[in-house]
């Protein structure tokens, strides 16, 4: 019989029971795992915002044509091919040069360096305002930025295509 005050010892032997769980099927949503930044920000709607099925539609040549839909962004030809600028729309200044992005890594080319048909996704920031914090460079910060999300290669033996 216990008594108050004293420690007893009790010595407790457990027996692993294992029990079986019904199959779990896990599948990834996303097409293409790196554009969940992609949606994310577009979830947010600071800027604009062309899909793998946007760009297909607008039956565009070049990527400038795309983004001359944008309102803000301007597209001057060059002695080289073309530029692209945003207008600042609250300020009469001077228009500026975005920030190109190509998977959220700097890019110092051109945005027609990429043929809409290699493109997946893009996202436009015309305002400083608009440009995610992750993007916030220099160049970004004082005009706005362009990313483009790049298309996966078809696996061997599928056909690409929109």
């Amino acid at each position: 019989k216990p008594q108050a005050g004293k420690i007893e010892r009790v010595k407790l032997e457990l027996s692993a029971v294992a029990f079986e769980l019904p199959p779990l099927n896990v599948v990834d949503t996303v097409a293409h795992p790196w554009l969940r930044t992609f949606e994310r920000r577009r979830a947010s709607d600071g800027g604009v915002y062309f899909t793998r099925q946007d760009i297909v539609r607008s039956q565009v040549r070049a990527t400038t044509d795309l983004l001359r839909r944008v309102p803000g962004v301007e597209i001057q030809r060059t002695r080289y091919g073309t530029r692209v600028v945003l207008g600042n729309r609250f300020v009469r200044a001077r228009p500026c040069a975005p920030q190109l992005f190509v998977h959220s890594m700097n890019y110092s080319g051109n945005v027609d360096d990429f043929s809409p048909d290699d493109i997946e996704a893009m996202e436009v920031y015309t305002s400083i305002a608009t440009v995610p914090v992750e993007l916030q460079t220099a160049q970004a910060q004082s005009c706005g930025a362009i990313v483009i999300w790049t298309r996966e290669p078809p696996p061997a033996g599928e056909k690409g295509g929109g």
